[in-house]
């Protein structure tokens, strides 16, 4: 399983990351539960076309996609490098859709997570949420209370994160059945190369109509 820190501590080059903890355990906790939210609520919340390769874990065991949800970054999406998207929704006075079920739990408890890194500073909601610099001060100015309002409007626009990436979900989906810590280790690592590749791309003028293809 992932160390309790998401400091790299495992595989090659390893000791140039020990000791640097971008997240505090309580955070990456919340990381892993609202990943765990998304695996189980996912075929329920996303259309058919949307599903991609994440059917490699979504059709896993419930005990095994929690040993999935455990990376230290989020697993799904909601255009977090889209700047213009995000100001049409800061800007939006339409009331949102109604937030219910299972739908409705994890919308809220997804901004709340993209809320509060953006709030703890530093590397965090870049990293774990592989949200551009322009949002990250569009969501700065998010008051609190505005939350279940922007859960209501982006929900539609959730997406699994690299949901076509031939590698990624595979690669996790065979990991967490196998639990063995170090193809774990590997998947995770893949996930914070495309991760940094995708932080890349956002700085070219056609990132914006990105939407987290691996």
């Amino acid at each position: 399983m992932w160390e309790s820190s998401p400091s790299v501590r495992d595989g090659a080059g390893a000791d140039a990351y020990a000791g640097r903890p971008v997240l505090d355990t309580a955070l990456l906790q919340a990381i892993h539960d609202v990943n765990a939210s998304f695996l189980r609520h996912a075929s329920a919340i996303l259309p058919d076309d949307c599903v991609g390769q994440l059917a490699a874990v979504l059709e896993l065991p419930g005990p095994v996609r929690a040993i999935a949800a455990q990376c230290p970054y989020t697993l799904f999406d909601l255009r977090f490098q889209d700047g213009a998207y995000w100001r049409s929704v800061a800007a939006e006075t339409r009331p949102a859709l109604p937030l219910s079920g299972s739908a409705g739990a994890f919308g809220r408890a997804a901004v709340f997570l993209a809320w509060f890194l953006v709030r703890s500073g530093g590397l965090a909601a870049p990293i774990m949420l592989g949200m551009a610099p322009a949002v990250t001060e569009i969501w700065r100015e998010l008051p609190v209370s505005d939350l279940d309002h922007v859960a209501g409007a982006v929900l539609p626009q959730l997406t699994g994160r690299w949901a076509d990436h031939s590698r990624f979900w595979p690669a996790l989906a065979r990991a967490a059945q196998a639990g063995n810590a170090q193809q774990l280790t590997d998947v995770r690592l893949l996930g914070m190369q495309l991760l940094a590749a995708d932080s890349v791309r956002a700085g070219a003028p056609a990132a914006t109509a990105r939407r987290g293809r691996g």
